[in-house]
Formats: structure tokens, sequence, C-alpha cells
């Protein structure tokens, strides 16, 4: 299998590549940065591959907004003949962060 195939098919794995430089998170409890993946960001891009529209409920700043990002960034590369809707609660949230961190 080529590692084309192997992104394509491997949603986690693509973002963990693709976007390796731009994934760390804060761990609460010893109070250092963490690189990769969360195991709910992980959750998350496995449900848009296996189902056809997802809703996810989290709280604040956990990094949502850039999941569903690289998620949207995976499907344009490899999928065809799919239509892509972002919800979101404000227009200005919709245009504004989500349209300029897509771009």
């Amino acid at each position: 299998m080529s590692k084309r195939d192997e992104l394509a098919n491997d949603i986690v794995l693509f973002c963990e590549t693709v976007f390796k430089r731009d994934l760390g998170w804060i761990d609460r409890k010893t109070n250092e940065v963490v690189e990769g993946l969360t195991e709910y960001q992980k959750d998350l891009l496995r449900a848009f591959m296996k189902y056809r529209q997802v809703v996810a409920c989290f709280s604040r700043q956990i990094g949502k907004t850039t999941t569903v990002i690289m998620g949207i960034i995976r499907m344009l590369c490899f999928e065809t003949d799919m239509n892509i809707g972002i919800y979101a609660p404000t227009h200005e949230h919709a245009v504004g962060e989500l349209y300029t961190r897509l771009r």
C-alpha cells in the first residue's frame, strides 16, 4: 500500500502527518505541552469517516474548530462528489474564524 493510500484510508494518520507542527495541547495535570491529537479529537475524526453526518457536543477551548478544519481538508484532498456544510452558531463564526482557518 502506498503512503498516499495509507493517508487516504486513515484520517488520524493523515492529520498527524500533515498537521504535525500545528498539533499540541497542554496537559492540565502536568502543565506540560503534549504533541499530537487528543483521544477525543481522534474519535471525532474517525466519526467523520464512518458517518454521513456528525453532531458533537464538547466543552470550550479544546480544539473543536481545529479538528473540524483538519477533517474538511482531508475530505477535500481525497473525496470526490462530496458536499461539505459548515454550521456555526453565528454568521461571524462561520465566515470569520472557520473560513479564515480553512483558507
